[in-house]
């Protein structure tokens, strides 16, 4: 599975998920919340990711964990 692009479909809320950004080279661990018509955030960051002009564009689930 590949990313996920915001325009097609949003991740769950409050799900963590792989983040990718069009204005920032490394993808990071964050979530999506619908608050003020949404927003996402990186970890339990309160600041909205838009807030630092950091732009979302796709998304991807995080890997299962292997159990051995």
């Amino acid at each position: 599975m590949g990313w996920i692009d915001v325009d097609y479909k949003l991740p769950p809320v409050g799900e963590y998920v792989l983040l990718s950004f069009s204005n920032f080279s490394i993808p990071l661990v964050g979530r999506y919340d619908e608050d003020d018509g949404g927003n996402f955030y990186i970890g339990d960051d309160t600041d909205p990711l838009i807030k630092n002009d950091i732009f979302v564009n796709g998304w991807m689930p995080l890997p299962k964990c292997m159990e051995g």
